[in-house]
């Protein structure tokens, strides 16, 4: 079962999506990374572009896990970098555009 919900992206805003085998790396000591972890690794690294923000990201999980992996890791960045013109409902797909999958 999956939850579904909208949510409302403003230019400059973004949105990571991690799965579990990033908020669940743990360090040789036994401790969570964490949805706090997750967030100050993302703080610290917000100003890099997308594919330099994950590698970051996957860089710093494994600096914390110490390089032992117990799963996978997966994270999507979501960026809104500009306004489309969608008319009035901002949840409708633009036209597409180069690296924009077709409506």
């Amino acid at each position: 079962r999956f939850d579904e919900f909208r949510l409302r992206l403003n230019p400059g805003d973004r949105l990571l999506i991690a799965s579990d085998g990033i908020t669940e790396a743990t360090d040789p000591h036994g401790n969570l990374l964490g949805d706090e972890g997750v967030m100050n690794i993302a703080r610290g690294h917000r100003g890099l572009s997308g594919h330099n923000f994950l590698d970051a990201m996957s860089f710093c999980v494994s600096q914390f896990t110490h390089g032992e992996r117990r799963d996978d890791i997966s994270a999507v960045l979501i960026e809104h970098r500009e306004r489309a013109d969608r008319g009035d409902d901002p949840l409708q797909p633009g036209p597409a555009r180069r690296g924009n999958l077709p409506p």
